[in-house]
Parts: structure tokens; sequence; C-alpha cells
């Protein structure tokens, strides 16, 4: 079940799309992921995944050594190759969880869809449609500086939470949109 469900679905194209390098990284997140969630995140396979990893995690253990493989050393590569930096060095704690949280962003349409049964798109909107991709792409991509920039953040150890450290002013940030605006939908209807 595993190789038909899971490991039969990841497409070696994937790999060719995000080592393209003509593509600029916005569009190639955007396409991949709109290609993933649409293959991928059907009923059974977001179901069996989650009940895998409430039980034996048999399959997540599996499915994420593959990501691990394939698809994360590829987001560290392109994340960096997005604010022009050519470190290949073991990423940090945080990148890692950036990009955890991105992938986790797009995982969760097919959660809110076949788990809890709920969608907030419209009758006439894909239920993973481009411009929902875009915008978590876009929301990555402009979280990366501040995760790219050590000490920028730090806990506080007088108080709970975060202690947050702007930075010193430097040369103006180099996160700009790099595609085209995508035009904007609401899910829900404005009175």
């Amino acid at each position: 079940m595993y190789a038909d469900l899971f490991a039969g679905r990841w497409r070696s194209s994937w790999e060719g799309l995000l080592d393209d390098k003509n593509l600029d990284v916005e569009t190639k997140l955007t396409r991949f992921y709109t290609e993933y969630a649409q293959l991928i995140l059907e009923r059974d396979w977001v179901r069996v995944f989650v009940f895998s990893g409430l039980s034996d995690r048999f399959i997540t253990d599996r499915y994420f050594a593959l990501l691990g493989e394939k698809l994360f050393p590829r987001l560290v590569r392109e994340s960096r190759r997005y604010l022009g930096r050519a470190n290949r060095g073991k990423p940090s704690a945080r990148e890692l969880e950036l990009i955890m949280g991105l992938h986790g962003s797009i995982f969760y349409m097919g959660m809110r869809r076949w788990v809890y049964g709920h969608a907030v798109h419209d009758s006439k909107t894909e239920p993973f449609d481009e411009v929902f991709i875009h915008d978590r792409v876009r929301g990555y991509l402009r979280s990366l500086e501040a995760v790219a920039t050590p000490g920028d953040v730090r806990v506080s150890r007088t108080a709970p939470g975060i202690e947050i450290v702007r930075p010193p002013a430097g040369p103006k940030s180099r996160l700009r949109s790099r595609s085209k605006p995508v035009e904007e939908i609401s899910p829900w209807p404005m009175h």
C-alpha cells in the first residue's frame, strides 16, 4: 500500500522543476506545491496518512524520509537562493521549522477538506487552487529574511515569550514579489 498510495505518487519531474535554474524561486515553489497538492492530497491519501501518524507511524516515517531525501534539501537550497546566499551548510533549526511550516500549511488544506470536512473555498474554486498555494509560498518567502538573519529573535529569560530584537539598519530588504500580482479572492462574502 505504501508504494502505491505514497511513494508511487512522487514525480521525478518535480525534482527537475525544483532544480530548474531558469525559473525564479517563487514560481518554482508555487508550481511544485500546486501540482503536489492536486496529486497527493486526495481523500484516501490524507486519511491514511493521518491514521498512520496516530497509530504505528510506518507510513509517515517512510514518507518523511522520502521528503527528507527528495524535497527538503531542495527547499533549503532554493530558500537560500531566494535570499542571494550561496551557503551550503547544514540548515538551522529555524530554517527547517519554517520549511515544515510551508509544507504543513499545504498539507493542512487537505486535512481541512478530507478530515474535518471544512474547506473555506466557494463552489467555483478548485480545492488546491494556485492562488491559495501562491499566497502560502509568498508568506513563506517573506519570512525568510528574519530566519536567515542571526540574532533577530531571542527568547526572553526574564519573562515568558519572545522578545523581538530589530537587526541593525542596513540595505533595504530584497524581499519583493518576484512574480505578477495575483487576483485577490475572499472566501467570505463581503457585506
